[in-house]
């Protein structure tokens, strides 16, 4: 079972190039909980896949902003089977 948290990139900062996407894929999944991170440089969002009943959402966002990026969720779905 996981959940989905889709967060749109807002402010300054943005991913723009492969290289971001990169080390931002490798900052989340780094964070237990994190099953699976896409960002997307073209749409500027990333789509989280989380393993449920964590606090995963809010860690996924608070490692966003120390890496300096600001985002807002703009989706999120109840876990999957």
């Amino acid at each position: 079972m996981s959940e989905t948290a889709i967060f749109k990139f807002i402010g300054d900062r943005s991913i723009h190039c492969k290289g971001c996407e990169h080390s931002i894929k490798l900052s989340l999944e780094k964070i237990p909980g994190v099953l699976e991170a896409t960002p997307n440089r073209m749409t500027q969002s990333i789509e989280t896949t989380l393993r449920p009943g964590t606090e995963t959402v809010e860690q996924v966002r608070a490692k966003l902003e120390h890496l300096g990026y600001q985002v807002e969720e703009i989706r999120s779905s109840q876990p999957n089977k």
